[in-house]
């Protein structure tokens, strides 16, 4: 059997070129950048379990990937709780008038107002995936060019920036 990449092997021993000076944070290996930018992109259409199971799973061996997983499962969980809020909003909004139109027996309803709200239904959430595989392609590009999660390197360069 082949040896195991370093973050895989017990022993926590980095040297000092491993370690980035700015932040105190390990430098990403090739494989660990790949990984955290395969899982930005996969989460595109398969949001929490993929994420999810790659935080559980390599958290205790590959901080990189690891903090790129529980990025994209917090994106992916504050992106779909807004989806559903505003979904919500625009389905009752639309039921309003199937309710205008079962009370007036369909003497005043107005088909192109039913056809606009579902459209602007749709255009909703059309724009909220869009905006949500951009970003998710532009964390996908920072893993791969070894750059940490914002949250995580600014909370690294606090504490860097501390024991100075």
């Amino acid at each position: 059997m082949g040896a195991l990449p370093p973050a895989f092997s017990n022993e926590p021993s980095l040297s000092p070129e491993m370690i980035d000076p700015a932040t105190g944070l390990p430098v990403a290996l090739d494989w660990e950048k790949k990984g955290g930018a395969a899982i930005h992109i996969v989460s595109i259409v398969a949001p929490f379990w993929v994420a999810g199971l790659t935080w559980l799973v390599l958290r205790g061996k590959s901080r990189f990937v690891a903090a790129h997983a529980f990025q994209e499962l917090l994106d992916g969980i504050t992106w779909k709780l807004i989806s559903w809020i505003i979904s919500a909003g625009l389905l009752i909004w639309s039921l309003s008038s199937l309710v205008q139109l079962i009370q007036t027996r369909g003497e005043s309803f107005d088909w192109r107002m039913l056809a606009l709200r579902v459209a602007l239904a749709l255009t909703v959430g059309l724009a909220i995936f869009i905006y949500n595989a951009v970003s998710s392609l532009r964390q996908a590009s920072r893993a791969y060019k070894g750059l940490w999660p914002s949250r995580v390197e600014k909370k690294a360069r606090r504490r860097t920036a501390g024991q100075a």
